[in-house]
């Protein structure tokens, strides 16, 4: 789970390599989400998670 406008800690260098590096990873990208994405977003970030732990 990564927000594209996260200025903290910028998408490609951090969420775009972390997902090459481990496989069977599964990145998230909010558009336009800060680096608070937790926060701000915290009903789609709680839908995604209960989604993703269900798969």
């Amino acid at each position: 789970m990564h927000g594209d406008a996260d200025q903290i800690v910028p998408i490609n260098s951090s969420a775009l390599l972390t997902e090459k590096l481990v496989k069977g990873s599964q990145l998230k990208v909010y558009p336009g989400a800060p680096h608070g994405l937790c926060s701000t977003l915290k009903n789609q970030i709680n839908q995604d998670l209960l989604a993703f732990f269900k798969q």
